[in-house]
């Protein structure tokens, strides 16, 4: 057996266009040809959408938040030991 690496890239480089056809005529037959484009750029240029909502759930800042959550709960527990809660 001696099939040389060009042969083979030859081989594995058409079928891999052929994939690539195949599957863009799929995703063009089965989905609405705005939205099907639009989810594919979406995706090449935003990437995964569990990690863009990760990303900008950790952009915003939490901290004076909980800080005043804390304070509204101290100040109920000092209105609670007052009596007047």
């Amino acid at each position: 057996m001696n099939i040389s690496v060009t042969a083979f890239a030859s081989v594995a480089d058409e079928f891999g266009r052929k994939t690539r056809i195949k599957y863009r005529l799929a995703v063009e037959a089965a989905v609405p040809s705005s939205a099907g484009r639009q989810q594919l750029l979406r995706a090449l240029l935003l990437g995964r959408p569990v990690r863009l909502a990760g990303t900008l759930y950790g952009l915003y800042d939490r901290d004076t938040h909980i800080d005043r959550i804390f304070q509204m709960l101290d100040d109920l527990e000092v209105r609670s030991k007052l009596g007047l809660a």
